[in-house]
């Protein structure tokens, strides 16, 4: 399975926080619906693009947030 389909199996699946969230600093998510979707059409249609590697780091970091979220708690 690809790492895209799993993130995106994780993402369907996951209690995603309340917005904003700050993701890095300077980089806040203000929609958390939109966030994931708006990253997972480039990464549907070209995975191993050069282009979409900061898409993919942006998810694999939301993802470790809501990780640590959610052990903490």
């Amino acid at each position: 399975m690809s790492i895209v389909i799993e993130l995106e199996t994780w993402f369907k699946k996951a209690d995603l926080p309340q917005a904003p969230l700050e993701l890095f600093p300077g980089t806040i998510i203000t929609d958390m619906q939109l966030f994931p979707n708006s990253h997972f059409i480039p990464l549907r249609n070209d995975p191993a693009g050069a282009k979409n590697e900061a898409h993919l780091y942006r998810l694999k970091a939301l993802k470790a947030i809501i990780e640590r979220k959610n052990k903490d708690v």
